[in-house]
């Protein structure tokens, strides 16, 4: 991550939220896909312990291994008060509240996937930073609002 990216996100954080900083992926790839990870964004904005500092639009990339279904995706950097445990626990919850269950994963069914991808500068799912179904919105959403 650039030097003043860092800068400006951790200074909205603190000024509008709290202590941490976290970048997000957010998926789909069963069902409305694209209505499926706007309402994830609306639930993030609906959370009074966070703020989406920005976001990148919406998009579309393959399934990673090339074998199923098309997913729709964007990324956003938030500020939260929670811990990255409360902030994983909310997601979580959220995800099996849309509909996202063991059976959905077995079949490769996903109506939608949060990952916290970068705790606090820290890059804890390096394999999801190098996908382009990350990279994609992250330097979308960097560019446009950088």
């Amino acid at each position: 991550m650039s030097e003043s990216i860092q800068s400006a996100g951790i200074e909205q954080c603190e000024s509008k939220m709290g202590t941490y900083l976290a970048i997000i992926s957010i998926g789909s790839n069963f069902g409305n896909r694209e209505k499926n990870v706007r309402n994830a964004i609306e639930w993030l904005s609906s959370n009074d312990d966070v703020i989406i500092i920005k976001r990148s639009d919406i998009y579309e990339t393959p399934e990673v291994y090339g074998n199923g279904s098309a997913y729709i995706n964007a990324v956003a950097e938030i500020g939260t008060s929670l811990s990255l445990r409360l902030l994983t626990d909310r997601v979580k919850k959220f995800e099996i509240s849309s509909g996202r269950n063991s059976e959905c994963r077995d079949l490769g069914l996903v109506p939608i996937d949060i990952d916290i991808v970068v705790w606090n500068q820290e890059v804890i799912r390096p394999k999801d930073f190098s996908c382009d179904f990350f990279k994609i919105g992250y330097l979308a959403m960097n560019d446009n609002n950088g």
